[in-house]
């Protein structure tokens, strides 16, 4: 989920405009054919990204995913059976697509709100599409802890009903509660100020560092060099 940091001192490592960069390179590299060792490269690019901005333990499973992937797509050859090639196949489309899923991660799970907010506005987009835009980030998180809330206070009640049955009655229960909640998160980001981000002292996005362009570049050079492979 994106992050809403309060502490106006917490700060990402990378800014928001070269994730988007990132992922948008990922999603070029489907479209042309490139060498394994430069997707290895991306992928580690990508992680090291990760590990930066203090999520070390997913970095980490993310990295062991890719591994056992990879470890897979070696072993293809040795799959004489229909399962066993059509295993090895589904493995290799999970290796193309792994780079978006990082960089994707990476950008929904290491921003913060106010700079979602701020990087649309610097896109134009009209205020109307911002505030529903903003408060979906809020909202998904919402959504999953009343799921799991509701589901195990349906579990208690009735103890013996099926699976299928728990589901409908949690459903049912979080039909009406999404609804509210929903007004109540768009409620308090208007309370907040989201609509007159131009009225506050803080209302522009950081200025790239020197991290921001050594990562655009090697991400760049990425590009670069699969034209002279």
């Amino acid at each position: 989920m994106v992050k809403l940091v309060q502490n106006k001192s917490v700060t990402c490592m990378i800014n928001i405009q070269i994730k988007c960069l990132l992922l948008f390179i990922t999603h070029i590299f489907l479209f042309i054919p490139f060498h394994p060792v430069q997707q290895t490269v991306l992928v580690g690019l990508l992680l090291s990204i990760l590990f930066l901005e203090k999520e070390r333990k997913r970095s980490l499973l993310y990295g062991s995913i890719y591994l056992v992937l990879l470890g897979i797509l070696i072993a293809l050859p040795y799959f004489k059976s229909f399962l066993g090639h059509s295993f090895g196949q589904l493995a290799m489309v999970f290796l193309l697509l792994y780079p978006c899923f990082l960089a994707g991660s990476l950008l929904i799970r290491t921003s913060l709100l106010s700079d979602w907010i701020l990087l649309l506005k610097k896109c134009r987009l009209p205020m109307y599409l911002i505030l529903p835009i903003t408060v979906m980030f809020r909202f998904i998180p919402h959504f999953k802890e009343d799921f799991k809330h509701t589901f195990r206070l349906q579990k208690m009640r009735v103890p013996h009903s099926s699976l299928f049955k728990r589901l409908e009655r949690t459903l049912i229960v979080l039909l009406h509660a999404a609804i509210q909640s929903s007004q109540e998160l768009t409620m308090a980001a208007l309370a907040k100020g989201i609509n007159q981000l131009e009225t506050r002292p803080v209302s522009k996005l950081t200025s790239l560092t020197f991290l921001d362009y050594l990562v655009a570049t090697s991400s760049l050079g990425l590009i670069v060099w699969r034209s002279f492979l």
